[in-house]
């Protein structure tokens, strides 16, 4: 079974999202404050993508829209996961950790 690391690297990121969907719907406050700090720095650029302002606006919004844009597995949203303004929010021992079963997993799937 062949697929792409471009797809590979899309579903780690798919996954990473959805976790921190969890943690997002658990305690919304904390994160949203710490992702609007990112989108404020991001937003002070000139060159800011068209992403950066819509991840604002879904902030913005109902956190419903904002999670289900996050965990949608299409090619909108996993373009938007690429400019992610959730950077950070997972300790790295988080991240390392989801990095390992996802390299484990992937590989024992790919056999």
């Amino acid at each position: 079974m062949f697929v792409s690391g471009h797809r590979r690297n899309e579903v780690r990121s798919l996954i990473v999202h959805r976790v921190i969907a969890e943690r997002l719907r658990a305690a919304p406050g904390p994160m949203l404050r710490k992702v609007e700090a990112t989108l404020d720095r991001r937003n002070q650029d000139p060159n800011a993508s068209c992403y950066v302002r819509e991840w604002r606006l879904l902030l913005e919004g109902p956190l419903d829209r904002l999670i289900a844009v996050m965990v949608a597995d299409d090619e909108h949203s996993a373009a938007l996961r690429q400019a992610t303004p959730f950077s950070g929010v997972l300790t790295s021992v988080e991240t390392w950790s989801l990095n390992r079963r996802f390299r484990e997993e992937y590989r024992d799937a790919a056999r």
